[in-house]
């Protein structure tokens, strides 16, 4: 029986979906991702992250993890003023 392959994420940036492979890869889900030799110094197209349908639930759940780690991480970089620190 084929395995059929579900979009789990889509990406403008080449880091993040790596990111997201190895952790995902490292949880024993097999990860395709879309474009990926496309890829130049400043590709268009968006990268397209596939994985088991059987493994979306558990792909999804920990995607979304990563991107409020992301969230937090970029937010503790962002420029402050150094008046107020907002």
């Amino acid at each position: 029986m084929e395995e059929l392959w579900v979009e789990v994420a889509e990406y403008n940036n080449w880091l993040h979906p790596n990111l997201a492979r190895g952790r995902l890869e490292s949880e024993g889900i097999e990860v395709f991702l879309m474009g990926e030799n496309l890829l130049t110094g400043e590709h268009i197209l968006p990268l397209i992250m596939k994985v088991p349908k059987k493994d979306y639930p558990y792909a999804s759940a920990i995607l979304n993890e990563i991107q409020s780690e992301i969230e937090m991480i970029e937010k503790r970089l962002s420029p402050r003023c150094l008046f107020c620190m907002s």
